[in-house]
């Protein structure tokens, strides 16, 4: 194949995001938290400012793009005042019983924490994908 040909198919699946990567971060969310594009952090964009009971009544990440599931994530809480909670390495795609317990304390408390949600990896059609872009909630 001619470098001229290869270049403009690199070209063309970066622009039509042909691979799994940064650019759709934006598909996966944490439980019934509605993100948007500016979900994933770039240069001077925010979290995503949501409430504990978007996240405690579906604990779970979803990717809604494609038939892929999350099958791994890595997790840091990050609490006002308090040292990190963190970072945990979760197989599968449902937060574990002593993060939903870690988050009910904090609501019960009312006190917001940051998360910092990363390390993902996908099943796609038996297809193992990763994307070591960060999605930031801050959970009030």
């Amino acid at each position: 194949m001619k470098p001229a040909v290869l270049f403009l198919i690199v070209l063309y699946c970066l622009a039509a995001e042909c691979a799994f990567g940064q650019n759709n971060l934006h598909d996966i969310r944490l439980g019934n938290v509605k993100n948007s594009v500016t979900t994933y952090r770039k240069a001077g964009e925010k979290e995503v400012i949501t409430t504990y009971n978007s996240i405690l009544e579906n604990p779970r990440m979803i990717y809604e793009a494609s038939a892929c599931t999350v099958t791994h994530f890595e997790i840091t809480i990050i609490p006002r005042g308090a040292d990190l909670y963190g970072p945990f390495n979760i197989e599968g795609n449902e937060l574990p019983i002593h993060i939903i317990e870690y988050l009910r304390k904090k609501q019960d408390e009312g006190k917001p924490v940051k998360m910092a949600i990363d390390a993902f990896q996908l099943s796609c059609n038996g297809k193992k994908e990763v994307n070591n872009g960060t999605l930031f909630y801050v959970c009030k």
